[in-house]
């Protein structure tokens, strides 16, 4: 049936042509959801909530880039689509993320999960980035709150400190990339711990630890 397929989708402002990006299982029932969180104003993406406050659901059109019969192809199919639009610039689009995520309700097999780590291997960061990153991790759960460290720094850090209650403990299912990842995912308001979940395969106490830094707290 028409409304169950799934593909990759673009929801485009027709007053200034910014768009997102976005994967799902059921596009029409993800676009659905999409118009209640939106008319509903608490939308997890805050620009395009604050777009759509501003232009109105009127100007705003629903657009499918692109059926995809695998499930597990969304992910790769989504991470291709954010590269080539650049669709997480803010001057083009509403993505917050240049990393696509799974809010699908499915688990994505390894090759699929090496296929997009592969995507990202010798991707600089700009120093944008870096600073937007920076911004939304500063807080009191954050263990570097009101420390200046650089992105190299802190990788170190969590080398040096990998052990404490970590990736060398015997029932660890996460390496230090995954931890940062999950860290970065949720801090972007783009992803519930239920969907990071669903990516990485362990339980949502887990997720919650490692967001509140009472697992992995030097990484």
């Amino acid at each position: 049936m028409m409304n169950s397929k799934s593909g990759i989708y673009k929801i485009l402002n027709k007053i200034n042509n910014k768009f997102y990006i976005g994967s799902a299982k059921n596009i029409f029932g993800r676009w659905n959801n999409h118009k209640k969180e939106l008319n509903g104003n608490y939308h997890k993406n805050r620009y395009l909530q604050r777009s759509w406050n501003k232009y109105g659901e009127t100007n705003f059109d629903f657009i499918i880039v692109e059926y995809v019969e695998d499930i597990n192809n969304l992910i790769i199919r989504e991470q291709y689509y954010l590269d080539s639009t650049n669709s997480y610039n803010k001057n083009v689009g509403y993505n917050i993320s240049p990393t696509a995520g799974s809010t699908l309700g499915v688990k994505y097999n390894d090759e699929a999960k090496n296929k997009i780590s592969k995507t990202h291997k010798g991707k600089k960061i700009s120093q944008k980035q870096r600073l937007e990153h920076s911004k939304r991790m500063k807080g009191k759960n954050n263990p570097f709150y009101g420390k200046k460290h650089s992105e190299e720094t802190k990788l170190k850090m969590s080398l040096n400190h990998a052990d404490l209650r970590g990736e060398k403990s015997g029932n660890a299912k996460l390496k230090i990339s995954d931890v940062l990842k999950i860290r970065e995912m949720y801090s972007s308001g783009n992803y519930l711990q239920k969907d990071l979940v669903k990516v990485f395969n362990i339980n949502q106490r887990s997720i919650s630890n490692i967001i509140r830094y009472k697992t992995w707290k030097n990484c």
